[in-house]
């Protein structure tokens, strides 16, 4: 008969921690087994950011909004000004709505 040599410990008979894992350790193991992101999770993940910003600027082209803008801010009566003023309203809504996300996360 032949035995068979063990290579290694057994599972259950190593020894085991009751504590919950630190913030840290938990960041750490967050890290090490990660798995990579596969192509279609990489193009998901771009294309919120693509659709937020279609959105935008489809809320920002309607024109009652430019009406809006212009009977509130009279200096916005130059086309040139609008536009940059809806460029700006833009990214700054963009900037708040992509940290918030993030901040959520």
């Amino acid at each position: 008969m032949q035995q068979q040599q063990q290579h290694g410990d057994i599972v259950e008979n190593l020894p085991t921690d009751q504590q919950e894992p630190s913030p840290h350790e938990t960041q750490l193991f967050d890290t090490v087994f990660t798995q990579k992101k596969t192509i279609f999770d990489t193009i998901m993940g771009e294309s919120k950011n693509i659709l937020l910003l279609g959105a935008l600027y489809i809320l920002l082209s309607l024109p009652p909004l430019d009406n809006l803008l212009k009977r509130y801010i009279p200096l916005l009566e130059s086309p040139y000004m609008l536009v940059g003023f809806k460029a700006v309203l833009l990214m700054v809504i963009y900037f708040v709505v992509v940290n918030i996300y993030l901040v959520r996360k």
